[in-house]
């Protein structure tokens, strides 16, 4: 057998479910009989693990509450990314003037020495 072939067969050996999910396996059932027994919704397990099952409307709020913080965030990410590009475009232009301010004083410097005068 190959080294390849061997440890496809160790990979492919049957594993134990771990000890969590054999509980909580028998949480689901035992929340699953008391809806059916009870129509209610609401179950607090022997074990504590808090509610299991909920009423629709902290649901609703909780995906409320979730849509109006990313929409939220999504408007602020917004600003922050044009007022990048304000300042990009800022700077750009600064600079572009300062070149321009630049190459218009060396053509003024060599009007004046070609004896051109602007002022006139």
């Amino acid at each position: 057998m190959s080294e390849f072939d061997e440890m496809l067969t160790k990979a492919l050996q049957p594993v134990a479910p771990p000890e969590t999910l054999a509980r909580f396996l028998a949480i689901a059932a035992e929340a699953e009989a008391h809806r059916a027994k009870t129509g209610k919704r609401w179950f607090r397990p022997a074990s504590g693990w808090g509610l299991l099952y909920m009423p629709a409307w902290p649901r609703v709020m909780a995906g409320g509450a979730l849509a109006a913080v990313l929409l939220v965030g999504g408007v602020v990410g917004e600003q922050v990314h044009r007022r990048h590009q304000r300042e990009a475009a800022d700077a750009e232009f600064a600079t572009s003037m300062r070149i321009t301010d630049e190459a218009l004083a060396r053509t003024r410097a060599q009007l004046l020495q070609a004896g051109v005068r602007l002022d006139q």
